[in-house]
C-alpha cells in the first residue's frame, strides 16, 4: 500500500470572512507564522470619485519570498523586515475595468521563509461592495 505523499496542513486561517475597510484606513487582516497581511483603502489617484484597495504583506524574516503568478496579475518579490510591507495586490476602480463596485478574487499565492515555513493561500480585494469602501477576503494554509 502506497503512502499518501501530501504534506499535512499545520494550521490554516482566514482574514475573518469578508473584511470591510473604510477609505483612508489600513487594517491588519491576519498575522500568521510571522507574516502580516494588511488591507488598505485609498482614493484612486486616477479617478478621485473611485477607491483603490490594496493588500500588503510583511515578514519578520529576511529573505522571505512572495509569489503569485497569474495570466493578468502576478508578482514574485523578496520581502524583508525593513520593507515594512510590500504591496502584492491592488484593485483600483479608477483605472481597472470594470470599475466599481467590483471584487477581484481568487488570487493564489505562495510565501516561503528561509526558516522553512511555507504557506499557500488565496485572497481577494475589491471596492464598493456590501456598503463598504473596500473589502478583503482570504484563506492561508501553513
Amino acid at each position: 500500500m502506497a503512502e499518501d505523499p501530501t504534506a499535512p496542513i499545520i494550521q490554516s486561517a482566514t482574514f475573518g470572512g469578508v473584511r470591510q475597510v473604510p477609505v483612508g484606513t489600513t487594517t491588519t487582516l491576519l498575522v500568521l507564522s510571522g507574516i502580516a497581511f494588511k488591507g488598505t483603502c485609498a482614493v484612486s489617484e486616477t479617478d478621485p470619485t473611485q477607491n483603490m484597495a490594496s493588500i500588503t504583506v510583511a515578514s519578520n524574516e529576511t529573505g522571505t519570498w512572495y509569489s503569485s503568478l497569474g495570466l493578468y496579475t502576478g508578482d514574485v518579490t523578496q520581502i524583508d523586515p525593513p520593507d515594512g510591507g510590500v504591496v502584492v495586490y491592488t484593485y483600483d476602480a479608477g483605472c481597472d475595468t470594470p470599475g466599481g463596485p467590483f471584487l477581484a478574487g481568487g488570487i493564489a499565492f505562495t510565501i516561503g521563509k528561509p526558516s522553512g515555513i511555507a504557506m499557500n493561500g488565496v485572497m481577494s480585494c475589491g471596492v464598493g461592495l456590501l456598503g463598504a469602501d473596500s473589502v478583503f477576503s482570504g484563506v492561508v494554509f501553513v
